[in-house]
């Protein structure tokens, strides 16, 4: 998938610039599978920065989705780029060696339980996403001491 030199580099983009977090969005389509559950959760790696070069570069050799944030005041135009779900834990396992700031939430990633697209969430599998939804949350918080 990508070089160590790639790898290290990367991950100093995401221990800089990144964030890796698990995304909960309150469900509201009682069509869907999940409708059982209140929220659906999901792991996600996003970079944001105002140099436009290296989100391409991320966005076409990797996929995941390219974003351009207007400028407002007296911020630039920035520009993310995102991946979501499975991808992120695949991901993060080559940049996992290289991360020092964000290791701790790759470790979290890493006990994301991932299911079979079109398989019922059970109850332990709901239960045990939203734990680690709060614990990379308290980890992520802005302004808190970290060890």
């Amino acid at each position: 998938m990508m070089s160590k030199l790639q790898a290290a580099y990367l991950a100093g983009l995401i221990d800089g610039e990144g964030y890796i977090g698990i995304l909960r969005t309150q469900k509201n389509d009682k069509a869907h599978w999940t409708y059982l559950h209140e929220h659906a959760y999901c792991p996600v790696l996003k970079i944001a920065m105002t140099d436009r070069s290296i989100i391409e570069w991320l966005y076409s050799s990797f996929g995941g989705t390219f974003e351009i944030r207007r400028a407002r005041e007296n911020a630039r135009e920035s520009y993310g780029w995102t991946c979501r779900k499975a991808l992120v834990g695949k991901f993060l396992r080559y940049l996992y060696p290289y991360l020092r700031v964000k290791r701790k939430q790759a470790e979290i990633i890493f006990r994301y339980p991932q299911i079979s697209p079109g398989t019922k969430i059970s109850e332990d599998v709901y239960g045990k996403r939203g734990e680690l939804y709060l614990a990379i949350r308290a980890l992520n918080k802005v302004g808190t001491v970290r060890d």
